[in-house]
């Protein structure tokens, strides 16, 4: 699995994606990852094989902590 991030598009959200050529629910696989999410947090949106969305920079931080990557993965 690939994520993608790019916290500069808009002040405060970090913008994400994930594709996978061998996870076969990504959707599924980030819910069950999922921190707490808050109410202008849009996550584990499009299909299977292709997803992501925008979350507050402390819901990022979260998110990847809790996936196990270091503070350089932090927003």
């Amino acid at each position: 699995m690939v994520i993608g991030a790019n916290a500069g598009f808009r002040e405060g959200f970090v913008h994400f994606a994930a594709r996978s050529a061998t996870v076969p629910d990504l959707i599924a696989f980030l819910q069950e990852r999922a921190p707490p999410l808050g109410p202008d947090d849009q996550f584990a949106r499009g299909h299977r094989r292709a997803t992501g969305g925008q979350v507050t920079r402390e819901t990022w931080n979260r998110f990847v902590a809790g996936l196990g990557f270091g503070p350089g993965a932090a927003a």
